[in-house]
């Protein structure tokens, strides 16, 4: 009776027992069922070309990767300024709108600025998975930084000009590694290849990216993460009145495990940063490799004018950016938002002198709650507990001239951060704004410092070759 059955099912299931073609085809990842609305890709798995080393490998990627085979035509332009998909997530308009100094009206997009797909060698993250993920945590934007391979830029490309209203944008980038180090750049034209010669291998991937890609943000990743990475944490890469290629903006937040709980060292390098006259743009990213690690876990906040990768990046580097896991704050200091500067010298309108205090304000929701902090330089002027869920606010007056005798006179900043206990009595930081800077009199000014974008104006500085 045995042998009956199975050859039954053997009749029932032809071909159960015989072994797999040695080649089969390409996988494809069709992203049905999306929370919006989204173009019809297929992506296809991109090649894998054995080599000798992580270099070549990560170079080795084809074009092709990531080919999106059946896109549909172009939808109609969505408007100008589309509102932020965190909308959908319950958060109020007033916290996703806000006025820049001069008046212009902003919307604040969160982004992920650093993500990895199939195209790096360590990910197994395809478009279409970065695509949903991102849908799913609200995100208007990913930047897709591979390691040193651009090979996802047709696919990128030709989603963003099917991307329907609603659905997050692309921006092609890359983490353009050395040993030790990583260069993470948005919005790239070509890209910045790989070199295993250490330091001396970032000045040169900086410089071919002042060459080729110069509207570009370079960042410099988690650089914690390695010696070699804290070496280049030093003001001089980020000071245009100094030899060498610059950055424009820090990673101070990086979603991985073993790099989150270094967030507080870092602020305290930046700050010393600032103390120097120095603005380098803070922005944060998951750095997610796998599905379901965590993308969209920290983000970065934009306050632009238009959802494109042009305009995301010039904000990002005039600072006009938060990094957070959970909130959403709109802040400002004198109708001054982050980023931005006050002019509070002898006779201008907002001196301080001759027309009181300036307003602060600070309105927000988050969804882990945790205590508001406010900061006059390294100063903790205010602080506000808050809890998770409910919408909070914190309205005072500040009086830079009521700083201490040595820096009344001097240029100083305001930002502001959210944080809470975590494991081992430790603190998480869940939020941290860019900051509102302020000249005063005749002390120390901001204007006769590098501004910020210190690597376009280091270009601008240097000779014509």
């Amino acid at each position: 009776m045995r042998r009956i059955a199975l050859l039954a099912l053997l009749a029932v299931l032809p071909g159960a027992l015989t072994s797999r073609p040695a080649a089969a085809a390409p996988r494809r990842y069709r992203p049905a069922a999306l929370p919006t609305r989204l173009p019809s890709i297929w992506i296809r798995d991109p090649e894998r070309v054995p080599s000798t080393s992580r270099a070549e490998r990560w170079q080795a990627q084809p074009a092709s990767a990531h080919a999106i085979l059946t896109p549909r035509p172009a939808p109609a332009a969505p408007a100008a300024m589309p509102v932020p998909a965190d909308a959908a997530r319950g958060f109020p308009l007033d916290l996703l709108f806000s006025r820049l100094a001069d008046g212009q009206r902003a919307a604040h997009y969160a982004l992920d600025g650093h993500v990895h797909t199939t195209a790096s060698p360590d990910a197994r993250l395809r478009l279409g998975d970065v695509v949903r993920e991102a849908a799913a945590a609200g995100l208007d934007a990913v930047v897709i930084t591979d390691h040193c391979s651009i090979a996802a830029a047709p696919a990128i490309a030709a989603y963003d000009r099917a991307r329907p209203a609603g659905a997050p944008l692309l921006v092609l980038g890359e983490e353009a590694g050395t040993r030790g180090a990583h260069l993470g750049l948005w919005n790239v034209a070509r890209g910045a290849r790989a070199d295993e010669g250490g330091l001396p291998a970032m000045a040169t991937a900086l410089a071919r990216v002042d060459a080729q890609s110069p509207g570009a943000l370079c960042v410099l990743n988690h650089p914690t993460w390695t010696v070699a990475g804290a070496a280049l944490f030093h003001p001089a890469a980020f000071d245009p009145q100094r030899p060498g290629p610059k950055f424009d903006a820090l990673e101070v937040c990086n979603g991985r495990r073993l790099l989150r709980p270094q967030t507080r060292a870092l602020i305290g390098a930046w700050e010393a940063m600032l103390a120097q006259g120095l603005r380098p743009a803070i922005v944060s990213g998951s750095d997610a490799h796998l599905r379901g690690d965590g993308l969209g876990r920290l983000r970065t906040v934009v306050i632009a004018p238009a959802l494109e990768a042009g305009a995301l990046v010039e904000a990002a580097r005039l600072g006009r950016t938060y990094v957070t896991d959970d909130a959403r704050v709109v802040f400002s200091v004198a109708g001054h938002g982050p980023g931005e500067l006050i002019d509070g010298r002898p006779g201008a309108r907002l001196d301080p002198a001759a027309h009181g205090p300036w307003h602060v304000a600070l309105r927000g929701l988050g969804q882990r709650g945790g205590e508001v902090r406010l900061y006059a330089g390294r100063a903790l002027i205010a602080t506000l507990p808050t809890t998770a869920g409910v919408p909070f606010s914190l309205a005072l007056d500040y009086d830079p001239r009521t700083r201490p005798a040595a820096e009344r006179d001097r240029a100083g900043y305001l930002r502001v951060e959210i944080v809470r206990p975590a494991e081992h009595g430790a603190e998480e930081v869940g939020l941290i704004t860019a900051p509102v800077y302020f000249e005063l009199g005749t002390g120390s000014s901001w204007a006769a410092r590098p501004r910020a974008g210190a690597r376009l104006a280091a270009l601008a500085q240097a000779p014509a070759r």
